[in-house]
């Protein structure tokens, strides 16, 4: 005799109202609503799409693998009661959720939709575990949970939910699938893991989120402006509840100090408190920080949803410049900035970004000057004292007032020595100098002031440049090999700075071509879509030391055509040049990225970035003038170049001497 098939509820027609809720309120139902829900929050629409790629692994192919062994007759129905069985099922379903967790986090999900697939994987196992010994009510476990962090993530208005969850209790009793225990446990286990999940997934805020959840109240006449707070360093902020300004406090000090995660603050800010406008407007700058047009594209998404959203001064700045961020218009974003730093100059986010663009702008004046203006109203004692001397260091530094950076920045590393800008303020004056001993001596002191940083691979990158004008080719390359490339990371910001120093290694005779060939291959899918020419510059390099000059070809013509007003302007200015004559010298003709680079010195600051970074320049140009055998070239930039830094001399003559030039190129 044949098992007959267990059809859906609509063919087989269900016998009694608790089949009929237990059938609807099964797990995967509930995990259908609830992960989609959790990415519209955590990211709007794109939310929603990463929401349903992990139902897919966490609800859809569990329900197509149990329906297989109800068809092949491996278990009685949908419902799995036999232990063995059970058992099967759930270890089937954690390896779908780790290969759906695994997926999402390579492709770059955001941390809410991640973190609560790993909240059910370790629910999944904990569930396993339990079940070996007792028959807890996974149904009841998983309807729980999720009404537990959706009313975490979207108010006491989700909490009513919880009658249908005594109401699935109810059917599971009723038909005899659980004793009542086994439910009360199941939905105490679920309740718990969701509160738990959501506190770890909230960083530090975790404890606090479900304060504000549940004692926010709307203001009157609307929600959208909120109360006035001061942040902790004086600035008016509009927020539902203080909690929350605390948080974004702590995503502004991240940005700051180069530390920690800005990013899981920020979210941990807006998942707090929904109206905080400047939290969203942060969130869209961190993506915006990426230079990528992934970046762009997710940050103008945020910018969308606060378009009705009636805002206070502050944010009103913000949000304008953060639109023309998005526009591609970097010089009016900082002039929306410094009219924000013109009405409360202490308002360190403001500077901070500032100053950060002014870098990617190349203006050097500004990036001093915007400090300058709002010295005034930073007092030593006053909370960010110390972040705010580095910023001023760092602006003083590349205007070469070398003595008074060096001063601002001590000062700020006294106050507090994991203040890792000031760390590389200081880091450029050594290198300016031509102070190299010193600069390694410092950097090796300090580094456990700053190696967890997120910035610790540009200071690594400083220290490479000391030890290659030293001759310590060997010191360089192990910092290459280590500290800077190990990780192989993808950002921009470590790019840069593994494509320079290659790309230097190699102007002093070092044979690269593996480690270039592995760059090239890990930053292949960052370019297509120009941003910022500076990041286009540095591919080429990668591209052009691994020999793929096809691919460089490619990189110059998508800058050909290019509609964002900044980085058009910068590629007409000098970037195309830059561009062409990298490729040139890559491709092994020196005398036509002479051509290309020799008049470009006094404008390539156009392209970002700072005097240490755009020095690739003259190198590049004294290495090209050695292998066209223009010893005259030669002679008159390596001159220049002893007479401006004299301890660069010995480095300049091995430069000369690793591209074949001429021992009368070092007469003078």
């Amino acid at each position: 005799m044949t098992r007959a098939p267990v059809l859906p509820a609509a063919a087989a027609g269900l016998r009694s109202p608790a089949q009929l809720i237990s059938y609807l309120l099964e797990p995967k139902n509930w995990l259908i609503v609830t992960v989609p829900l959790i990415g519209a929050h955590a990211d709007g629409l794109a939310g929603v799409g990463w929401g349903l790629l992990a139902v897919f692994f966490a609800a859809v192919l569990p329900t197509l693998f149990i329906s297989h062994g109800i068809r092949h007759g491996r278990w009685a129905d949908r419902n799995v009661g036999a232990r063995r069985p059970r058992l099967i099922v759930l270890a089937f379903i954690t390896a779908s959720v780790t290969v759906g967790l695994i997926l999402l986090i390579v492709l770059g999900a955001p941390v809410m939709v991640t973190g609560y697939l790993a909240f059910m994987l370790t629910s999944v196992a904990v569930l396993a575990a339990i079940t070996i010994v007792w028959k807890i009510s996974i149904h009841c476990a998983v309807a729980s949970g999720s009404v537990a962090i959706l009313a975490l993530t979207y108010g006491p208005l989700v909490l009513p939910g919880f009658l249908l969850v005594a109401l699935l209790g109810w059917s599971r009793v009723s038909l005899k699938d659980h004793t009542t225990a086994q439910v009360v446990g199941g939905m105490v286990l679920g309740a718990l893991a969701a509160v738990i999940a959501y506190a770890a997934l909230a960083g530090t805020a975790g404890l606090c989120i479900c304060w504000v959840r549940f004692t926010c109240q709307p203001q009157a006449g609307g929600s959208e402006m909120g109360k006035e707070f001061a942040d902790r360093w004086g600035v008016p902020v509009r927020a539902a509840h203080p909690d929350a300004v605390t948080l974004l406090d702590e995503a502004i000090e991240d940005l700051a100090a180069l530390a920690g995660d800005p990013v899981a603050h920020a979210e941990a800010a807006v998942t707090a408190d929904d109206s905080l406008v400047l939290g969203h407007i942060y969130r869209a700058y961190l993506q915006l920080y990426a230079t990528t047009a992934d970046g762009v594209a997710a940050a103008s998404e945020i910018l969308k949803q606060l378009d009705k959203t009636v805002m206070g001064e502050r944010e009103a700045h913000h949000m304008r410049a953060a639109r023309h961020w998005v526009d591609g218009d970097w010089e009016a974003t900082t002039r929306s900035l410094e009219r924000a730093l013109l009405c409360h100059p202490r308002d360190l986010l403001a500077l901070k970004v500032a100053q950060d663009l002014y870098f990617f702008l190349g203006n050097r004046l500004e990036l001093r000057d915007s400090a300058a203006r709002v010295l005034p109203a930073w007092p030593r004692e006053q909370p960010g004292w110390g972040y705010v001397q580095g910023i001023y260091a760092f602006g003083l530094e590349e205007n070469a007032d070398y003595r008074q950076a060096e001063s601002r920045a001590r000062a700020a590393l006294d106050h507090n020595p994991r203040d890792v800008w000031s760390v590389h303020a200081l880091a450029h004056v050594f290198e300016m100098e031509g102070s190299q001993r010193d600069g390694v001596t410092f950097l090796t002191a300090s580094a456990s002031d700053w190696s967890a940083s997120y910035f610790a691979i540009h200071n690594w990158w400083h220290r490479g440049l000391y030890h290659l004008e030293l001759g310590e080719i060997d010191e360089a390359l192990a910092l290459y090999d280590n500290p800077i490339r190990a990780g192989r990371s993808t950002e921009w910001l470590d790019v840069v700075d593994a494509s320079s120093l290659l790309w230097r290694l190699s102007l002093f005779g070092v044979d690269i071509t593996e480690r270039a060939e592995q760059l090239a291959a890990d930053i292949s899918g960052l370019v297509g879509n120009p941003v910022y020419i500076f990041n286009d510059w540095h591919a080429v390099m990668a591209f052009g030391l691994a020999g793929d000059h096809a691919r460089n070809e490619l990189v110059v013509a998508a800058n050909r055509h290019l509609t964002a007003p900044t980085n058009r302007g910068a590629v007409e200015r000098a970037g195309l040049d830059l561009l062409e004559g990298f490729s040139a010298s890559a491709a092994g003709r020196p005398d036509r990225a002479i051509d290309l680079l020799i008049d470009i010195r006094p404008r390539a600051h156009a392209v970002g970035g700072s005097h240490a970074q755009r020095d690739v320049i003259d190198l590049t140009l004294i290495a090209a003038a050695a292998r066209a055998g223009d010893d005259a070239l030669a002679r008159a930039l390596v001159t220049e170049r002893v007479a401006r830094k004299p301890s660069a001399e010995a480095a300049a003559r091995l430069l000369v001497a690793a591209n074949g030039g001429s021992s009368d190129a070092l007469r003078w």
